[in-house]
């Protein structure tokens, strides 16, 4: 065991360093420190250190402007202590920084002793100064209490302003915009569906839970240089994270035809009730991991706090349903044997397969016909019903109604590590299936 908790920390370090943060799943904290009379404060030294144990550090320039980029974004709160000769410490509480955003952190420094403290929990500042990007942000019980059945995250964004859906959700533009002028990334990584990206471009090839995203940003005007050019609107998903407390959650969302009507078509048609049992069911789990201490923070009992944490989220979506009413036409029992009816209600018929033997052509129905009838006629006497004869003055075939039965089966699985490697750098491994 002694030799085995190294290795692993060694193969888990390998893989994150090889899955670094791409820049659109990070944030900046920029500010100007001035002292009371408004002037600027040069050669402050800035710390900036999240909940997470991660921690950040710069120094103000000639003009008094600091600036950290590549800060982990999401629910994480950072706290900003600002120190500087003949002034008090400056400690801002409560910060967060969105995906892509630039949080600005304006402190005005009092004067006096460095050893005294002024605590400020405001946080950052709402309006964003420091770029022209506009965007939104939901996050946290936001994105778990936002009224959709279909627990898929991209669903989110249909009710921000801007989004028109005039169908199903895939059919979603943003201000009116073509479908090929968005780009959605999940932590960084594009995974918009680029095949089919203009006619169907609000779509993703890993469909993002909202049990396993800790936000959600849609910039619509000016993204920026973080959305490498891919396209006028921006939407970014952030996994969640692990945490210094394991917490977890459950699941099972259950719905059935037995609890619902049935509609107009299928009573019209004397089509029994469509079949619609759906059942989503999953779990997520995160916090410490219990590695040996190493890199910043932690405690001496190895329980991973300060420095390492994972994050699992598994789902299920079973669907049995049967579809819309269908109906189609099958040929009558007589015309399975060659005996084809015509005229004023059937009256006249005729026998072709005498009337080919009388030719000199085979009489008999080919075999191939013959096994697609037989399996046309097993599915007709299971479910659905047939329409009069002669519906459409037609006697040699009848239409016949029924609702195709079918079923979904998709599983979803997240897994997220994120360690503390020293004060400066961090790393993360996400696993998206």
């Amino acid at each position: 065991m002694r030799n085995f908790l190294p290795k692993a920390l060694f193969v888990f370090v390998i893989l994150a360093v090889c899955s670094l943060p791409a820049l659109g799943q990070t944030g900046s904290i920029s500010g100007t420190v001035t002292d009371a009379t408004g002037s600027v404060v040069p050669g402050a030294s800035v710390n900036v250190k999240s909940d997470a144990g991660q921690e950040y550090s710069a120094t103000t320039n000639s003009d008094g402007v600091y600036n950290i980029p590549g800060v982990a974004a999401g629910t994480i709160v950072y706290t900003v202590t600002i120190k500087a000769p003949n002034f008090k410490t400056s400690v801002i509480k409560n910060v967060k920084v969105d995906v892509a955003t630039l949080a600005t952190v304006n402190t005005a420094l009092e004067a006096g002793n460095i050893e005294q403290t002024v605590v400020i929990t405001s946080g950052a500042e709402v309006l964003q100064t420091e770029t022209a990007t506009v965007g939104t942000t939901i996050t946290g019980r936001q994105i778990l209490e936002t009224p959709i059945q279909s627990r898929d995250a991209l669903d989110l964004v249909t009710m921000l302003p801007g989004t028109t859906t005039t169908g199903v959700v895939r059919t979603s533009s943003i201000n009116g915009l073509p479908k090929s002028a968005l780009t959605i990334q999940i932590d960084g990584v594009d995974v918009q569906d680029n095949f089919l990206k203009s006619s169907d471009g609000f779509f993703t090839f890993i469909r993002p839970r909202i049990d396993n995203i800790d936000e959600v940003t849609v910039s619509t005007a000016t993204p920026g240089a973080e959305s490498s050019g891919d396209g006028a609107v921006a939407i970014r998903f952030q996994t969640k994270r692990g945490t210094d407390d394991y917490r977890g959650s459950a699941f099972w969302q259950h719905r059935d035809e037995g609890l619902n009507t049935t509609n107009f078509q299928n009573n019209y048609n004397k089509v029994p009730k469509s079949k619609l049992r759906l059942n989503q069911f999953g779990g997520s789990f995160g916090g410490p991991l219990p590695f040996p201490k190493f890199g910043i923070g932690g405690d001496s009992y190895g329980s991973g706090k300060g420095q390492a944490y994972f994050f699992m989220n598994y789902e299920r979506f079973h669907l049995n349903e049967t579809s819309p009413v269908r109906t189609r036409q099958v040929l009558t029992g007589e015309a399975q044997n060659g005996i084809f009816r015509y005229g004023a209600g059937g009256a006249n018929s005729i026998n072709l397969l005498t009337l080919a033997g009388a030719n000199g052509l085979p009489n008999t129905i080919d075999p191939t016909v013959a096994s697609m009838l037989a399996t046309i006629n097993a599915a007709t006497g299971t479910t659905g019903s047939f329409q009069p004869l002669g519906t459409g003055a037609l006697w040699f075939r009848q239409p016949y109604t029924f609702a195709n039965p079918g079923q979904q089966r998709r599983r979803f699985l997240v897994i997220r590590g994120d360690a503390n490697i020293t004060k400066n750098h961090s790393a993360e491994v996400i696993y998206n299936d």
